[in-house]
């Protein structure tokens, strides 16, 4: 029974957790003050317009480099000590 109690406890925590996350955010969401201004409607630091899409896919290579350098970088920061 003690195990009942401890699993209603901790599901009664996630859920009241989950339930203040959602009014936190949705207080944001319609008391926010959002001013839309030219400054902020303007292309950002290289003073060009953009031209395309943000989106440039990537070839799978890379990834695959990028997941290997994380996995050996991080077992040479446990190698050291």
């Amino acid at each position: 029974m003690a195990y009942f109690e401890q699993l209603f406890s901790f599901a009664l925590f996630v859920g009241q957790s989950i339930i203040l996350a959602l009014v936190f955010v949705g207080l944001g969401f319609f008391f926010g003050v959002s001013k839309s201004s030219f400054v902020k409607n303007s292309a950002y630091e290289c003073g060009f317009k953009p031209f395309s899409f943000g989106y440039i896919p990537y070839d799978v290579q890379f990834y695959r480099v990028g997941i290997l350098f994380l996995l050996l970088d991080v077992e040479v920061l446990f190698l050291f000590p």
